[in-house]
């Protein structure tokens, strides 16, 4: 996609990877192949750097081609990175196409430029970071979520005994 941006003229934006792993010596040598190093950065950076990076980003875009609903999804749209993401059920939760980000065939590069394009021409890109934070606020409340899921049990197994834990498996100091 980022090469098809490059042939259509598209040359005022990067790319940022904002993580490493395995695979990260191929993508910087298809890239390489593709002639679109200028155009894309590897940067590795733990969750506090990427939070920050996402904050100041105009652009988040998400290619999986499975997945559940993604947290790094979600802290974009709480940071107000507009996000790109593939059409899979888990997006479709949270992201209208046209409304408040697009959605994209990650089998089809194209399609993944197209909305790019469309993102760069976007009139209510301020609006949308607005409407995205919203949603973030009011649908992912894990709190609120979780204590209604305990009340869902309750309510379907009123004679089930609370598992007795000193603490909750994220309160664990590794």
């Amino acid at each position: 996609a980022i090469k098809i941006l490059k042939n259509k003229g598209f040359k005022n934006f990067k790319l940022f990877l904002l993580s490493s792993g395995k695979d990260t010596n191929y993508y910087k040598k298809l890239c390489f192949e593709l002639d679109i190093l200028e155009f894309v950065e590897f940067i590795p950076l733990s969750h506090n750097e990427i939070l920050n990076f996402l904050s100041e980003s105009h652009i988040y875009i998400s290619s999986s081609l499975v997945d559940s609903t993604s947290v790094s999804l979600l802290e974009a749209m709480s940071l107000g990175a507009f996000p790109i993401v593939s059409d899979i059920w888990a997006n479709f939760e949270w992201i209208l196409d046209g409304y408040n980000g697009f959605l994209f065939n990650p089998l089809i590069e194209e399609d993944i430029a197209d909305k790019i394009v469309k993102c760069f021409k976007f009139e209510k890109f301020d609006e949308v970071r607005e409407i995205n934070k919203k949603i973030v606020i009011q649908r992912a409340n894990w709190e609120e979520n979780f204590k209604n899921f305990l009340n869902f049990i309750k309510e379907k197994h009123p004679n089930l005994k609370p598992y007795k834990r000193i603490k909750f498996p994220w309160q664990y100091n590794l």
